[in-house]
């Protein structure tokens, strides 16, 4: 069980001691890794802090407003490091703004995301909570995969959201605003340990790799676009009505 009390938070104010926390976080070749922004789009808002978290229990808490640019290119060269495993939740978020921040593709290794191990865990499970249609009387709810909800069904943990940090780019963040996002950091580790043993047991290695694979280029692919050929596509739609009056015509159908 996390302690969830904001005793074990380092602060990092200065690049000597980012560059002493950089190097204990590849010691231990796995972290947890939450952040804050100063909005809700990458490419218009940048990060406020990131706060990474560690097996002993320790948060480091970077204040990327006051820092130089070389900690956005440390994080970038973490989140490629292949041997140290990253534990985030929503990966996709994280992720952008690193990449959006230092303006350059980056390719992403070793990243466990919670957000996806819990989906794909709990999928296919719903339970049956009433309707307002009167033809329907029930209507089916999934499972809330959001870091709270989690937090109080795997962990028993409340954590409550009125310390929810919604304006990153204040300059002055308030001390339970700080508090409250090593919290979430602190989460990360624990989470990650029920949900490899949920997918182990369940024998969901290989797709677990392959959801987690794909979040670096989603991640290109939604900041960068993605080329689409209309010509061809026209071409190709033409050539598929065209096979299908063929067929049409020729009495030809689909076997049953």
């Amino acid at each position: 069980m996390p302690n969830l009390e904001p005793g074990s938070i380092i602060r990092i104010e200065s690049l000597e001691a980012w560059d002493q926390a950089f190097e204990e976080i590849k010691r231990y070749k796995i972290c947890g890794l939450d952040i804050v922004t100063a909005g809700p789009d990458p490419l218009t808002s940048g990060i406020r802090l990131a706060q990474l978290a560690l097996p002993n229990g320790r948060v480091y808490v970077a204040d990327i407003l006051n820092l130089e640019e070389k900690v956005l290119d440390d994080l970038a060269a973490l989140m490629e490091d292949g041997r140290v495993k990253k534990v985030i939740h929503n990966a996709n978020f994280e992720l952008s703004f690193i990449r959006a921040s230092l303006k350059r593709r980056l390719k992403f290794k070793n990243i466990f995301d919670i957000l996806l191990a819990s989906q794909l865990c709990w999928s296919g499970y719903y339970d049956l909570v009433p309707s307002k249609s009167p033809k329907n009387p029930w209507k089916k709810r999934v499972p809330d995969h959001s870091l709270e909800a989690l937090a109080e069904r795997h962990l028993g943990l409340l954590l409550e959201k009125s310390c929810h940090v919604s304006d990153g780019g204040t300059m002055n963040l308030a001390p339970e605003q700080i508090d409250y996002s090593v919290k979430r950091a602190k989460l990360l580790l624990p989470l990650h340990a029920i949900f490899r043993e949920l997918i182990e047991k369940n024998g969901l290695e290989k797709v677990a790799e392959l959801e987690f694979r794909t979040i670096s280029p989603v991640v290109e692919m939604e900041l960068s676009g993605v080329c689409f050929d209309s010509d061809a596509a026209s071409a190709s739609s033409c050539s598929i009505i065209s096979w299908i009056l063929f067929l049409s015509s020729s009495g030809m159908t689909r076997p049953r």
